[in-house]
């Protein structure tokens, strides 16, 4: 057989030499010849033909894998950036947890100011409330004297005689 090896390629045509080259071969050593040569040159396509097949699933398997591989990186890739995705998105979740404990802690202590600030003034109202009905109760007695009084040193008084008095007397009481 002729054609490089280092080439790839099967050879295209193969040269014989020996009896069949000679010219005084006789008819039947010339047919078992052709014959055989025939013989190899069917085992010669078949094997160009098996080699051709191998050599297209080759290229296709080289193909296969080039897509492979570059879906494979494409798949790291979209791995990594999912990765940073969700580092990202869980310092955001960290630092809005954080802050909104410092909201809650802030808007608690400023309700508790103000519930404090309105107990105070609570104290304060109830106080006032309760030194005025005091008061209102020490004027009242103080009426009531003062009508005792009154009837006391003007028996004979009658307050129907003053209307002003009369008004007086009893809006006070």
């Amino acid at each position: 057989m002729e054609g490089s090896a280092d080439s790839g390629t099967p050879p295209t045509h193969i040269a014989f030499s020996g009896p069949a080259s000679e010219p005084e071969l006789s008819w039947s050593s010339s047919h078992s010849q052709t014959e055989s040569e025939g013989t190899i040159l069917l085992q010669l396509l078949e094997f160009k033909t098996h080699l051709l097949e191998v050599v297209e699933e080759l290229h296709i398997r080289r193909d296969a894998e080039a897509r492979f591989e570059d879906q494979t990186s494409k798949l790291v890739l979209e791995k990594q950036e999912l990765e940073w995705e969700k580092e990202s998105l869980q310092h955001q979740n960290e630092t809005v947890t954080k802050q909104h404990a410092e909201l809650l802690t802030a808007a608690k202590k400023e309700f508790q100011a103000k519930l404090r600030h309105i107990e105070e003034e609570k104290g304060k109202h109830q106080a006032n409330a309760e030194l005025k009905e005091k008061e209102i109760n020490n004027l009242k007695e103080e009426l009531k004297s003062l009508q005792v009084k009154v009837h006391n040193t003007f028996p004979t008084l009658k307050i129907d005689q003053y209307p002003r008095l009369s008004v007086c007397i009893w809006s006070l009481s």
